[in-house]
């Protein structure tokens, strides 16, 4: 794979090099997966809709357009630093692999519910020290488990371009934002 943008989602990682970077995470794409077209597709209607995130809050974003933020952002958190790294950016796994099983990556759904399964009662802390002491625990007790699954998540991942591509398409008419002017612009 090779690095191809970088999303515009604010990331909430801590002590990682990424955030000093000003970037949410990078984004790869397989070019064997994906059309060009339906790459920028899906990076520009992710890239709308963290941005009325950030201005609008979350209440602005609903379960449709949420699947988006969830996946792109989440593929480009694991393809970027793996499961530590999304960890640090506190994303919602159980959250995360609904996102997946909505747009038809079973596969991806199932990996990242075995990771969850490594948390204590499946519990993923908030505070981030906490959660991130499970973490390391985790990689230093099972991290050839973890090491497998990200290795199966990368090659699951693959399908999850087009996947999302599709998803947007037959949910177009959900993907349109008020303008400030009380237009609707359909991205």
């Amino acid at each position: 794979m090779r690095l191809s943008r970088k999303c515009s989602m604010p990331c909430q990682c801590r002590k990682t090099l990424v955030k000093k970077l000003s970037c949410a995470c990078l984004i790869f794409r397989n070019p064997d997966v994906m059309a060009e077209n339906d790459f920028e597709f899906v990076n520009n209607t992710f890239k709308a809709l963290a941005e009325r995130k950030q201005q609008r809050g979350e209440t602005s974003i609903d379960d449709i357009e949420r699947v988006v933020l969830l996946v792109w952002h989440a593929s480009g958190i694991i393809e970027n630093g793996g499961f530590r790294y999304f960890f640090e950016c506190n994303l919602p796994l159980r959250q995360t692999s609904e996102a997946y099983s909505r747009i038809g990556v079973e596969e991806v759904a199932t990996i990242l519910s075995r990771v969850q399964e490594l948390f204590p009662n499946r519990d993923i802390p908030d505070d981030y020290d906490e959660r991130m002491a499970i973490v390391e625990g985790i990689y230093e007790n099972q991290g050839d488990l973890l090491s497998n699954l990200e290795s199966e998540f990368y090659r699951a991942d693959g399908l999850m371009e087009q996947q999302l591509a599709g998803w947007i398409r037959v949910h177009k008419d959900v993907f349109t934002a008020e303008q400030s002017d009380g237009k609707s612009e359909k991205r």
